[in-house]
């Protein structure tokens, strides 16, 4: 079966995507979002394209990032995330 847009949807729609990406880090959010799934921000462009479907998987990590305030800004500012101790 092809990832082309006459199938269905996986987890989430490119409206939704948008959505997501919007509310996370506002009108650049391509490319923050990108960093931290991680992504290629070609992807990104797939998805939101509908070439290319979001994955179930993508999709649940999306929705966890919007769990976390203003999802994590140390990716978006290419900052590695540090590890509890």
């Amino acid at each position: 079966m092809s990832d082309r847009t006459d199938t269905p949807y996986g987890g989430m729609t490119p409206v939704e995507l948008r959505t997501f990406g919007e509310r996370l880090y506002g009108t650049e959010w391509q490319t923050p979002l990108a960093r931290a799934l991680p992504v290629s921000t070609r992807a990104i462009r797939y998805w939101l394209s509908g070439e290319r479907k979001i994955r179930e998987v993508i999709a649940r990590r999306i929705q966890s990032l919007r769990a976390e305030p203003h999802g994590d800004r140390r990716i978006e500012k290419n900052e590695a995330p540090t590890t509890p101790r």
